[in-house]
Protein backbone atom coordinates (compact mmCIF):
# COMPACT_ATOMS: atom_id res chain seq x y z
CA UNK A 1 0.00 0.00 0.00
CA UNK A 2 1.39 3.38 -0.99
CA UNK A 3 0.18 6.73 0.33
CA UNK A 4 2.04 9.65 -1.20
CA UNK A 5 2.50 13.20 0.02
CA UNK A 6 2.93 12.56 3.75
CA UNK A 7 5.37 14.43 5.93
CA UNK A 8 7.75 12.74 8.38
CA UNK A 9 5.40 13.17 11.36
CA UNK A 10 2.47 11.66 9.43
CA UNK A 11 4.65 8.70 8.42
CA UNK A 12 5.55 8.13 12.08
CA UNK A 13 1.89 8.28 13.02
CA UNK A 14 1.06 5.70 10.34
CA UNK A 15 3.84 3.48 11.67
CA UNK A 16 2.26 3.71 15.12
CA UNK A 17 -1.17 2.92 13.68
CA UNK A 18 0.24 -0.14 11.85
CA UNK A 19 1.92 -1.29 15.07
CA UNK A 20 -1.47 -1.60 16.81
CA UNK A 21 -2.64 -5.20 16.81
CA UNK A 22 -6.11 -4.63 18.27
CA UNK A 23 -8.84 -2.02 18.29
CA UNK A 24 -8.09 -1.44 21.97
CA UNK A 25 -4.46 -0.57 21.17
CA UNK A 26 -5.59 1.70 18.34
CA UNK A 27 -8.07 3.55 20.57
CA UNK A 28 -5.45 3.86 23.34
CA UNK A 29 -2.97 5.33 20.88
CA UNK A 30 -5.55 7.83 19.64
CA UNK A 31 -6.42 8.78 23.23
CA UNK A 32 -2.76 9.64 23.85
CA UNK A 33 -2.77 12.27 21.08
CA UNK A 34 -3.52 15.98 21.25
CA UNK A 35 -6.75 17.29 19.76
CA UNK A 36 -4.96 18.41 16.59
CA UNK A 37 -3.16 15.07 16.29
CA UNK A 38 -6.47 13.20 16.73
CA UNK A 39 -7.86 15.00 13.68
CA UNK A 40 -4.76 14.05 11.70
CA UNK A 41 -5.09 10.48 13.00
CA UNK A 42 -8.68 10.31 11.74
CA UNK A 43 -7.66 11.59 8.31
CA UNK A 44 -4.74 9.15 8.04
CA UNK A 45 -6.91 6.25 9.15
CA UNK A 46 -9.51 7.16 6.53
CA UNK A 47 -6.75 7.32 3.91
CA UNK A 48 -5.64 3.81 4.92
CA UNK A 49 -9.18 2.51 4.63
CA UNK A 50 -9.65 4.09 1.20
CA UNK A 51 -6.28 2.81 -0.04
CA UNK A 52 -7.20 -0.68 1.13
CA UNK A 53 -10.60 -0.53 -0.57
CA UNK A 54 -8.96 0.70 -3.78
CA UNK A 55 -6.52 -2.23 -3.72
CA UNK A 56 -9.36 -4.68 -3.16
CA UNK A 57 -11.40 -3.21 -6.00
CA UNK A 58 -8.45 -3.39 -8.38
CA UNK A 59 -8.10 -7.07 -7.53
CA UNK A 60 -11.80 -7.67 -8.13
CA UNK A 61 -11.64 -5.85 -11.49
CA UNK A 62 -8.68 -7.98 -12.56
CA UNK A 63 -10.46 -11.14 -11.47
CA UNK A 64 -13.67 -10.12 -13.25
CA UNK A 65 -11.79 -9.23 -16.41
CA UNK A 66 -9.94 -12.54 -16.31
CA UNK A 67 -13.20 -14.46 -15.86
CA UNK A 68 -14.84 -12.63 -18.76
CA UNK A 69 -11.85 -13.25 -21.01
CA UNK A 70 -11.99 -16.90 -19.94
CA UNK A 71 -15.44 -17.20 -21.54
CA UNK A 72 -14.39 -15.38 -24.69
CA UNK A 73 -15.37 -11.78 -23.95
CA UNK A 74 -12.87 -9.28 -25.37
CA UNK A 75 -12.14 -6.78 -22.60
CA UNK A 76 -9.54 -4.93 -24.67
Amino acid sequence: MIIDGLNEQQCKMLDNIWACDTDTELYAYKASLSSKQKKEFDILLQMLIEAHIEEELEGDVCLGKSMLEGIGVNCG
